[in-house]
């Protein structure tokens, strides 16, 4: 059962397989928790970064369709 979940924590985040992998029980399951807290943490970097993507083009949007307005 472990070895299922694993495998399927791996494949699902695309970590992928790669050439070393935990053997014994403990190190699948810190592994799989390692992964989980690694893309939370990513996740909590990349969203203020698009956020602020998004606002930029907003604001530049707005000041388009107020010039228009003007004319």
């Amino acid at each position: 059962m472990l070895d299922s979940l694993y495998f399927s924590v791996i494949t699902l985040t695309t970590v992928g397989y790669g050439d070393f992998t935990p053997q014994t029980v403990y190190g699948k399951i810190f592994t799989m928790i390692y992964i989980f807290f690694g893309l939370g943490i990513l996740i909590g970097f990349i969203t203020p970064i698009g956020e602020f993507l998004v606002d930029r083009r907003l604001e530049r949007l707005e000041k388009q369709v107020q010039k228009k307005r003007k004319i």
